[in-house]
This record gives C-alpha cells, structure tokens and sequence, in this order.
C-alpha cells in the first residue's frame, strides 16, 4: 500500500494508524510556543487538553 504523502502529494498530510494528520500554519494568532505553554498548564491543572479549536 502507498504511502499516504505518495497519494496526496502533500508532506503536510500523513497517517498514524488510523488517523489522518493535516498540519497547517496560521499566519496570525498564537505561536506554537504559546499553545504549548496553555496545553502544560491546562496539564497541570488536570483540565481537558481540548479548547475548542
């Protein structure tokens, strides 16, 4: 079976199991930095990882 990246030309979509993974960037609007700082403390805190995107 080809690979996903072979199938849609696109580096930015792949498979991990069985899920498909579409990265993309913003042009404005938080850095990953400050998404990660949010995701640890929300981590911390015990509260879901998930805001609402």
């Amino acid at each position: 079976m080809p690979d996903l990246t072979d199938q849609t030309n696109d580096p930015y979509v792949y498979r991990i199991g069985d899920y498909t993974v579409k990265v993309s960037f913003q042009k404005e609007g938080p850095t990953i930095d400050d998404k990660m700082e949010e995701y640890l403390q929300r981590l911390a805190k015990g509260q879901e990882w998930y805001s609402g995107l």
